[in-house]
């Protein structure tokens, strides 16, 4: 994180490490496929989904 403090950008999310990120890869499908998203990526997803919404 102090790495990131050097650029003008603002902390928006802190996306936690995961094998489902793996396995989305493997098979070929994202964690917004169907009801894959279970409510822990939900809580740490959802900040930076909805900062992307407004920056349009």
């Amino acid at each position: 994180m102090e790495y990131l403090q050097q650029f003008d950008l603002p902390l928006i999310a802190c996306i936690r490490q995961s094998q489902r990120y793996v396995q989305a890869v493997e098979t070929g499908v994202t964690l917004f496929d169907g009801n894959r998203i279970d409510s822990v990526d939900q809580l740490h997803w959802r900040p930076l989904l909805d900062w992307l919404v407004r920056r349009r």
